[in-house]
């Protein structure tokens, strides 16, 4: 199997593995129930719907007749599945050439119409070697997923960095909310500590305003909150970001858990908000605030976290223009 990156890629080169692999005999045949008017008796006449539609008329008759056929159930799930992965974006362009050559494998058989439900089949001797193949169809058309645990569905194997499959996931999400805006949001953004650039620096998510200067920063880790805090390098980590890009707040997304804290003699408060993946909160929740004050001679700055991810996301922009005129008793 070849080795991609991504999960719909993955799903995609399986997919047309086990389409493959399925019709290397040749597309399956079955018996396929089928009621229509004909101009010539097959089957069987359908007496009570010939004398309720054509009373007496002789043509054309009511038939109703088993079809020997490759248009079955079988090959009209294949069939779509084939062709949803056709229409999303981010298959790759060999994946996608070889899930074209099964599609023309399958071009006598009809297409399910978007919407209608999927036509029934059981598994028998006859198709098992349809088996594996509709049901990884059947992940694909619910556009459900792989999980880690055991099930009846077999594929040729998965494995996952969490932390880069968690990173990819914020900072694209986060992304994601300003596309559209007058703001930009960039993901790996290089940039220097010192001014001779010799220490180099790489932000998950830094976010710019019109003029290009930067408005926000954030740095994903797949960790879970511990009863002795969290890890020194992390925190160290962004407010190294926060002194680069000279911004007075920083946000460390974890995978759970949230503590925010201000480092001694240092007006930067580092924001560690909770990304826990979970429901989403009923519509209006607020998020959580906090608000504290730096130096003696420095304004108010302030930080926020919601509850969960999806609400974070949604109110990430808002808490950006929210101005801090809390006083420092309200911390």
């Amino acid at each position: 199997m070849a080795e991609h990156h991504d999960l719909l890629p993955t799903l995609a080169h399986a997919m047309e593995r086990q389409v493959d692999r399925a019709l290397r005999q040749g597309l399956l045949q079955g018996y396929r129930a089928t009621e229509e008017a004909a101009l010539v008796v097959r089957g069987r006449i359908r007496e009570a719907e010939q004398i309720r539609r054509r009373f007496g008329a002789m043509l054309p008759l009511e038939v109703a007749y088993d079809e020997f056929t490759t248009d079955i159930a079988e090959n009209r799930i294949l069939r779509a599945a084939v062709e949803r992965l056709l229409r999303l974006p981010g298959v790759p362009r060999e994946v996608r050439r070889r899930l074209l050559h099964q599609r023309a494998r399958l071009a006598d058989v009809t297409p399910i119409v978007r919407g209608h439900p999927l036509p029934g089949w059981h598994p028998t001797r006859l198709n098992s070697r349809y088996h594996q193949a509709l049901h990884l169809a059947r992940v694909v058309l619910d556009g459900a997923s792989a999980e880690h645990t055991t099930g009846g569905l077999c594929i040729d194997g998965f494995l996952f960095d969490m932390n880069t499959l968690f990173e990819d996931f914020v900072t694209v999400a986060l992304r994601e909310v300003f596309r559209g805006s007058d703001r930009t949001g960039c993901l790996q953004d290089p940039h220097h500590l010192d001014e001779g650039g010799a220490i180099r620096m790489k932000p998950d998510f830094v976010l710019y305003g019109p003029q290009d200067a930067p408005l926000a920063v954030a740095d994903a880790k797949y960790k879970a909150e511990r009863r002795g805090g969290y890890p020194d390098a992390d925190l160290c980590q962004m407010l190294a970001y926060c002194t680069a890009l000279g911004l007075p707040e920083g946000h460390l997304i974890l995978r759970r858990g949230m503590c925010p804290m201000r480092p001694a003699g240092c007006g930067t408060p580092v924001c560690p908000p909770s990304a826990r993946a979970g429901p989403r909160p009923a519509a209006g929740r607020a998020p959580v605030r906090y608000r504290g004050r730096g130096a003696a001679d420095e304004p108010p700055c302030s930080w926020s976290h919601s509850v969960s991810c999806p609400s974070w996301l949604s109110t990430y922009e808002a808490v950006l223009d929210t101005p801090s005129t809390t006083p420092a008793s309200d911390a």
